[in-house]
């Protein structure tokens, strides 16, 4: 899809860059250029899923705690990796998130911090059958709304103003119905959709 891990804020980065030392020697920090305060520095997982580092002191206002909260939020973002149990030990065990409870066979691993989740989905070539094979990286976001049938109508009205807002279709054809089959599996949404780029999205109901 072309992107990475949202940029993960920490409260001290050298007991971070300790941490990960600690988990991983040859993981490896990059120093970014100063203009940017909310990547101090760019990592990676045991996995290469590259993502942003920054403190938390290093924030501007923009980026305060301080804001309106909205109806409708992100809950979780999802990243398909070779290595889901590796990864998962490793956010847990360097950013202290969460290991939630799972149903039994399921064979991801669900890490919060007590307001948003991320979820590691198990890569496997298996699930493949019948469509491309995807990279690894990341698989889909997820927000939480008020009524998925409240969604519904505003993307109905969106579009109806404006059909260069319409989402991409999922499930169409063979090869879209195994893929929507996948996305369908996790079980964190109860409505799938895309954006207009086609980076697929998953809705629940608080």
């Amino acid at each position: 899809m072309g992107w990475t891990i949202s940029a993960l804020e920490v409260e001290d980065l050298e007991e971070t860059r300790a941490r990960i030392d600690k988990f991983d020697p040859t993981i490896k920090l990059l120093k970014r250029p100063p203009v940017r305060p909310f990547a101090a520095y760019s990592a990676h997982d045991p996995d290469t899923n590259i993502f942003d580092l920054s403190e938390k002191k290093m924030q501007k206002d923009i980026y305060s705690e301080e804001r309106e909260e909205t109806v409708r939020k992100f809950s979780h973002f999802a990243l398909r990796t070779r290595h889901a149990e590796r990864c998962a030990e490793f956010y847990s065990e360097v950013f202290e998130l969460n290991l939630l409870n799972k149903k039994e066979g399921d064979p991801n691993f669900y890490l919060s911090d007590g307001r948003m989740m991320l979820a590691v989905l198990q890569w496997n070539m298996d699930d493949y059958y019948g469509m491309d094979p995807q990279r690894l990286g990341p698989d889909h976001i997820g927000f939480k709304v008020e009524s998925i049938d409240a969604l519904k109508a505003d993307l109905e009205d969106l579009t109806g103003q404006n059909p260069l807002m319409r989402s991409r279709p999922l499930g169409y054809g063979d090869e879209g119905k195994a893929r929507l089959g996948l996305f369908q599996s996790v079980p964190l949404n109860s409505y799938h959709l895309t954006d207009i780029e086609g980076v697929y999205i998953g809705a629940s109901e608080e």
